[in-house]
């Protein structure tokens, strides 16, 4: 392939390493006559997966671990070891998501397996309990068919919200589930009201806990408010075809995105008066979008973008100004991303990126860039891609 990248402007650039991989390194751009920081990913490594269809990055006392769950072979859990991540334990199902999470200072995992043959809307959830040098396997359950588990605190009582796509006959008008947690057992606590729930997050605004469910299809995605006993509906959002959803705490306010899938993603902000979520702007995209990632770079709050479809398959958007700025596009050549996760180790930030059709599990190391490179004076956007060749000498 030839080389995409202007190699007379990238010349001039005062960071060009002559061992970099170039192709990853140099996409920014400038808007309205200022420079908005840009966000530039180096490759650190590929983890080899049949097909990447989740990924969860935590720590366990001071070591970095990554979970991933593949869904066409094993899943398994990564160490750092201070340069990598090597494999330190194979998980004995395939599995479309997992999340780790921590109770009363014991991490755990769980993992949604994926549908055995013979019946797609059965899906047996598996809950994982760290044991001082491994996860074993703790409670295991079966519900429908299940995009998304996600585990949080309220008043002091432990939760895992179940996010259910179908039921087992494959009904999409079905309730989602809460599981309380006691360090040990899980028993159903709740009942949702939701449509082909797709993914759940919670936040805590002022002492007041909600949990926010993405509902597909024509269903409105749903708001939740914990009233000291159980979750009642508290808010709807006119958002068709909810994909996922990720809180975050900006300029002082709390904030949702949501991603529409096939439509915009929709930024609602908490207002306190009119004790709700409002809409406050909306994203526009093409392609099939379907999560975000909000991590902390220097000081300074990002989103990162991934989806399926469309020419640029993953994005990264400061915030700045009270709005999200574009600030880098990776396109990825038929693929599609499926998990962005990410991890800070020594002051330096990586992005963990799982893409179903490129047989990997990509980690990038972040680097904020903050003035314009000498020399640069006109709006420059540059698109790379994963097989795209650095300049010549």
């Amino acid at each position: 392939a030839p080389c995409t990248l202007p190699c007379g402007v990238l010349r001039r650039m005062p960071w060009r390493d002559a061992a970099a991989p170039l192709a990853a390194l140099l996409p920014f751009i400038v808007l309205r006559g200022q420079f908005a920081a840009a966000v530039l990913l180096e490759p650190k490594q590929s983890l080899p997966v049949a097909k990447g269809s989740g990924a969860k990055a935590f720590s366990i006392a001071s070591e970095q671990f990554l979970a991933v769950a593949d869904y066409e072979g094993d899943s398994k859990t990564y160490r750092w070891n201070g340069t990598q991540f090597i494999v330190a334990q194979t998980l004995p199902f395939s599995a479309s998501h997992i999340a780790a999470f921590e109770w009363d200072s014991v991490p755990y995992l769980v993992a949604i397996k994926r549908p055995e043959e013979g019946n797609i809307y059965k899906t047996s959830m598996q809950l994982l309990k760290w044991d001082s040098t491994s996860f074993q396997a703790h409670r295991s359950f079966e519900v429908g068919l299940v995009r998304n588990a996600h585990f949080f605190n309220a008043s002091g009582t432990g939760f895992l919200a179940v996010a259910v796509y179908q039921s087992e006959d494959g009904a999409g008008d079905t309730d989602s589930l809460i599981y309380s947690f006691d360090g040990d057992t899980l028993g159903e606590y709740q009942k949702l009201p939701t449509k082909w729930a797709q993914d759940m997050t919670s936040l805590e605004v002022n002492g007041e806990y909600f949990l926010v469910v993405a509902c597909g299809a024509a269903d409105e995605s749903k708001v939740f408010r914990w009233d000291g006993t159980a979750f009642a509906l508290h808010q709807s959002i006119n958002a068709p075809s909810g994909a996922s959803v990720v809180t975050f705490s900006a300029d002082g306010d709390r904030w949702i995105a949501l991603a529409g899938g096939t439509s915009d993603t929709q930024l609602l902000r908490w207002n306190s008066t009119a004790d709700l979520f409002g809409a406050q702007r909306s994203i526009a995209h093409s392609g099939s979008i379907k999560l975000w990632e909000p991590f902390m770079l220097d000081g300074e709050l990002y989103l990162a973008q991934g989806g399926d479809s469309g020419s640029v398959l993953v994005a990264v958007y400061r915030w700045r100004f009270g709005a999200l700025l574009p600030t880098i596009d990776l396109a990825v050549e038929e693929g599609a991303i499926t998990d962005i996760s990410h991890f800070a180790i020594d002051n330096q930030m990586y992005l963990v990126m799982t893409d179903s059709t490129e047989w990997a599990v990509r980690v990038f190391r972040t680097y904020p860039i903050k003035a314009p490179p000498k020399g640069v004076k006109a709006p420059l956007k540059v698109v790379i891609k994963y097989k795209a060749r650095p300049c010549p000498p």
